[in-house]
């Protein structure tokens, strides 16, 4: 009995001795592993032609309203990096107005992006009631041309940098699985010169996305001012071709 005794404690003994070397802190010098969350995916740091919309992604309008990239799904959804101050894309205001207005009534979704926090066109506070500073002066712009644009603010420009943003205008389109299928030019005619004889990218991706066809991914180079990114963010993008500001 004595003998069956002393073999039961060795034992016992044993396995106090393994669990507390299993209960033991790792070594302080190999960092944690972080947990593993199911059906977690990791948010891409640029967004690339063939890539989706990273959601959740949120940007907030000059009214306060956010909108969200998961309610953007399913629908053709076209993204502008925009300016009041930029006479480039004052240029093509006119022409991007009716593109809006047309094909905003088949339900596509237009967005303007103003990322120019650096030259206080947004300033460095979020949106707020109707008429606060300076988003007075946005709509103040809007009302005067008659734009009915629904303009969104990039507090430091990391949406900008996000889509790899450079100028005013940049387009970028998202088919209804929300991969981005075209960026770059509204149309090759910043300067409203060409009339009927312009390529018109834009229209051309919408007419095909409209029409359920598949539009192979692709891109021009965006032409505008430079956007103003706040000091301090990153250098990359802050001119389009030959023409920022």
């Amino acid at each position: 009995m004595h003998i069956r005794f002393t073999l039961f404690r060795a034992a016992l003994c044993s396995l106090t001795v393994v669990a507390s070397l299993s209960a033991a802190p790792q070594d302080p010098d190999v960092p944690p592993k972080p947990p593993v969350r199911e059906h977690e995916t990791p948010k891409p740091e640029k967004l690339e032609l063939g890539g989706k919309l990273p959601s959740p992604l949120a940007l907030t309008d000059i009214d306060g309203e956010a909108v969200r990239s998961q309610a953007l799904l399913g629908k053709v959804v076209v993204v502008n990096f925009w300016s009041f101050t930029c006479p480039i894309m004052k240029g093509w205001e006119t022409r991007l107005k009716a593109i809006h207005d047309e094909y905003g009534a088949r339900e596509v979704v237009f967005l303007m992006i103003n990322s120019n926090e650096g030259n206080g066109e947004i300033g460095d506070r979020e949106p707020a009631k109707e008429g606060d500073e300076p988003y007075a002066k946005i709509r103040g712009y809007l009302a005067e041309r008659e734009l009915p644009y629904r303009v969104l603010v990039d507090h430091g420009s990391k949406v900008a940098d996000l889509f790899q943003a450079k100028t005013t205008p940049d387009v970028y389109v998202f088919d209804p699985k929300g991969v981005l299928v075209y960026r770059g030019l509204i149309d090759d005619d910043p300067r409203g010169n060409k009339g009927e004889k312009a390529t018109q990218h834009l229209r051309g991706v919408l007419d095909a996305l409209l029409a359920g066809e598949e539009v192979e991914p692709r891109a021009t180079t965006p032409i505008g001012c430079g956007i103003k990114r706040p000091a301090g963010a990153a250098a990359g993008g802050r001119r389009g071709r030959g023409r920022g500001r």
